[in-house]
């Protein structure tokens, strides 16, 4: 750990500790048929999560027209994997959202941008012939654990580093210089505090930076794009696209020629954006 990450996190008296229900969905095993029935109970003990994992359920993106009205039925039309690691991302985000006005704003964007940025990290893996692509929505919606962190601990210094950062300059630089650290650092501590799989902390960190990568290249890769892309549309606060460069590592590492970015910009503005699915 850099002394200024240290520093910055020994202010935090009382840091979130990850709730029984995200204990328990992480402890399931990696079995549809034989989790069915666990992760229903699991999630019905909760009732903001089982109300969100049925509104996620009935999206546009699942391209269903009748409703869902139970978890039952969510985890049987989007699957366990699915619900087991969008009710995971849920537990563990809203550890953040302590109901008060300070950090409100603040956190509805970063929640609204976590799930667009995991929605679009599956998409992007499926499209790329990627497997376990579960993994790629969970490691998409906690990408910016960091700023959910630092939205709640010290909204003073978030705010002054977003909004100079809307200004164009470059959002880590920026954060390096008013906040010591980056919001992916902070992000990846928080990960490993809680004991995260490797995969997801790696990504967490290297969001920005996928070409620095070492074990995940391919998700932190992916992850990256699924930034890039909804950045444009779904900004996480006063974060923009200008200021978030293409790391060409993340191209290289998935077979994707640099024409082909545009390409994919258009299918996911013509097949999500422009269909109201993230933009609600």
């Amino acid at each position: 750990m850099n002394d200024p990450l240290q520093l910055l996190t020994k202010k935090i008296t009382k840091l979130p500790t990850i709730p029984a229900t995200a204990h328990q969905i992480m402890n399931l095993a990696d079995d549809e048929s034989a989790s069915l029935g666990k992760l229903e109970s699991i999630i019905q003990q909760d009732p903001a999560i089982a109300a969100r994992i049925v509104s996620f359920s009935n999206s546009a993106l699942f391209g269903h027209t009748s409703s869902c009205t139970t978890v039952v039925c969510a985890i049987q039309r989007i699957g366990v994997n699915n619900v087991r690691n969008i009710a995971l991302g849920i537990s563990l985000m809203t550890l953040f959202d302590d109901g008060g006005q300070e950090h409100a704003s603040g956190y509805q964007k970063l929640y609204h941008h976590s799930l667009v940025v995991g929605m679009l990290s599956k998409h992007i893996a499926e499209g790329s012939g990627l497997k376990r692509t579960e993994e790629y929505f969970l490691s998409g919606m906690l990408h910016d654990l960091g700023f959910l962190l630092l939205n709640r601990y010290f909204p003073g210094m978030y705010r002054k580093a977003t909004d100079e950062s809307a200004g164009g300059e470059c959002l880590l630089e920026t954060e390096k210089a008013i906040i010591g650290s980056t919001h992916a650092e902070v992000g990846a501590w928080l990960a490993d505090k809680w004991n995260l799989p490797e995969a997801i902390w790696e990504a967490i960190l290297h969001h920005h930076t996928p070409s620095c990568a070492k074990m995940h290249a391919k998700l932190s890769a992916v992850v990256h794009l699924a930034d890039y892309f909804a950045l444009r549309k779904v900004p996480a606060s006063g974060e923009k696209s200008r200021g978030y460069p293409l790391d060409p590592a993340s191209l290289e590492v998935l077979s994707l020629p640099l024409e082909g970015v545009g390409k994919m910009e258009e299918e996911i503005d013509r097949n999500f954006f422009s269909r109201g699915i993230f933009l609600s």
